[in-house]
């Protein structure tokens, strides 16, 4: 049964290492009695199998037709274990996608598309073209608000789709799945995570710059704290701002020790760099946990490098940028989340051409899960998850 507590306001309310509209312990108090809804099982603190402290937390859902097991990260516990949980909400989600969206089956030369099916992510080899039949929902345009068919399986990640056909090729990934205490708060989480991936795969084939930074210069005392547990449990941290984001901030941050000789990876995005560097450092520390725990259904075999000998000693990187030499886009003040979602909607139209859509996932009134598809950004392939079901 849905309920009537969906925050009406869209203003800022907790601003620590996440900007929301309401504090972690309202939210936790709102997901927790719905977690058999969705299928999770547990909540487990896996902070103390790394020597690091930095808080992470794993949701379980043995019944996942993707991972069985979903990650979070914070700078509490608390926010850890809300963020785990919101993690594997939104998986159950596109694992069932609401049977009551607008569906329909065309081929995509008869639909009015604002976009070009070649700039929806697609396997290799894809066989899918304006000429293939799909099975379709409707999202909506951001800015105009105007209806935008999306193919189902930019949106669905079920294994099993009750829809009898599926066309090899369109990629069905996590990116742009999000989940929110209201759907501005989604929306934007969703908007920096396509950002944030765009720009970590440009980064990789070379297209944008990256410029290093020294950690121990970062003059933010919430995210020198991050830096200082990892410097002290032994760990090499090596920190890069990625030029040319626009109007957000992204970091990538990557971790290595020796008593766990992997590198992890993390990265983060948002319009406060404090944020975005807190998110990279943080996901970096739970790339650790995740390995260390081994329960990903999608993992690469870390273990078998470590006992083969075959992970290397980083080579710290010379001539560093000292945290306050770097070019960056100013921070803009968010007070409201739906003024900044409209903010970013609109850099993506002006600055690439490329107009966002959204779509509605959510099966509550209490809290939103929403879908964001912007043809033609490029994805980090991280994000692509595993699907378990035969």
């Amino acid at each position: 049964m849905k309920t009537s507590s969906l925050p009406t306001s869209s203003s800022v309310s907790f601003t620590r290492g996440t900007y929301r509209v309401r504090h972690p312990e309202n939210t936790w108090s709102i997901i927790s009695p719905h977690f058999q809804e969705f299928g999770i099982t547990r909540i487990a603190d896996v902070t103390g199998l790394d020597s690091v402290g930095i808080p992470v937390a794993m949701a379980v859902r043995p019944l996942s037709q993707t991972l069985s097991v979903s990650q979070g990260k914070g700078r509490t516990l608390l926010l850890a274990k809300v963020s785990a949980a919101m993690e594997a909400i939104e998986l159950w989600h596109a694992e069932n996608v609401a049977a009551g969206l607008d569906s329909f089956r065309a081929p995509g030369a008869e639909l009015d598309l604002p976009y070009a099916m070649a700039d929806l992510e697609a396997d290799p080899g894809s066989i899918v073209g304006p000429q293939t039949p799909l099975h379709w929902v409707t999202g909506r345009d951001l800015l105009t608000g105007r209806s935008v068919p999306l193919p189902r399986d930019t949106v669905s990640l079920a294994a099993k789709d009750p829809l009898a056909w599926r066309a090899a090729g369109l990629a069905s990934t996590t990116n742009g799945l999000a989940s929110g205490n209201n759907p501005a708060e989604a929306t934007l989480h969703a908007l920096y995570e396509v950002l944030e991936r765009d720009a970590v795969a440009r980064a990789q084939e070379g297209s944008i710059r990256m410029d290093f930074i020294d950690p121990r210069t970062v003059d933010n005392v919430d995210c020198q704290a991050l830096v200082n547990r990892l410097h002290s449990a032994g760990c090499y941290v090596e920190l890069a701002r990625i030029a040319s984001t626009g109007p957000v901030h992204c970091f990538t941050a990557r971790v290595w020790s020796e008593d766990f000789p992997v590198m992890a990876f993390g990265s983060g995005a948002h319009t406060h760099e404090d944020v975005a560097l807190s998110r990279a450092l943080t996901e970096a520390a739970q790339s650790r946990l995740t390995a260390i725990a081994g329960s990903r259904d999608d993992m690469t075999r870390f273990y078998d490098y470590v006992r083969l000998g075959v992970v290397e000693r980083p080579v710290p990187r010379a001539g560093l940028h000292s945290w306050d030499s770097l070019p960056r886009p100013a921070t803009s003040t968010v007070s409201d989340l739906e003024d900044e979602v409209h903010r970013l909607a609109q850099h993506l139209a002006t600055d690439h051409g490329r107009s966002p859509i959204v779509v509605d996932l959510s099966s509550r009134d209490d809290f939103a899960v929403v879908k964001v598809v912007v043809p033609g950004l490029l994805m980090d392939p991280r994000a692509r998850p595993a699907a378990t079901a035969a």
